[in-house]
């Protein structure tokens, strides 16, 4: 019987033992590195998320409700949800409307290393409808 896959050099897979740790080595990598990201693209503050939530009289967006709870710890607790799952201070929810308020000009006396000014500015090879937010040292 003619096999045209085997003739074409595609190697014999390997076992599924290897494959499942392989598949699995890959996902865990791929987290990691997405967490990285995520810790990177926060801009330093003078208060942990749960001191702004807690000290600062700004209006949130109220966040979605939580779906995926599996693989979360029940005996954490995040006051931005007002759920179990995470902590407060590990809410990425929390943590993106803390950036929404600090490029809306809210908030910036919380930036480490003194006030910023946010300033909406465009960009010639962007288009008229494309702003962008950039960050400007005073």
């Amino acid at each position: 019987m003619n096999q045209p896959w085997k003739a074409s050099g595609h190697r014999d897979r390997s076992p599924p033992r290897e494959d499942a740790r392989h598949t699995i080595n890959q996902i865990a990598h791929r987290k990691e590195v997405k967490r990285e990201n995520r810790e990177r693209q926060w801009t330093p503050l003078t208060k942990t998320p749960s001191e702004v939530l807690a000290t600062e009289n700004h209006q949130f967006k109220p966040p979605l409700q939580m779906h995926n709870k599996r693989g979360q710890d029940p005996m954490l607790f995040c006051e931005f949800h007002k759920d179990t799952g995470h902590l407060t201070d590990d809410c990425f929810s929390l943590k993106q409307e803390i950036e929404r308020a600090l490029r809306d000009g809210k908030l910036t006396h919380l930036v480490k290393g003194g006030k910023r000014d946010y300033r909406q500015i465009q960009r010639r090879d962007e288009g008229p409808d494309n702003k962008k937010l950039r960050k400007l040292e005073n």
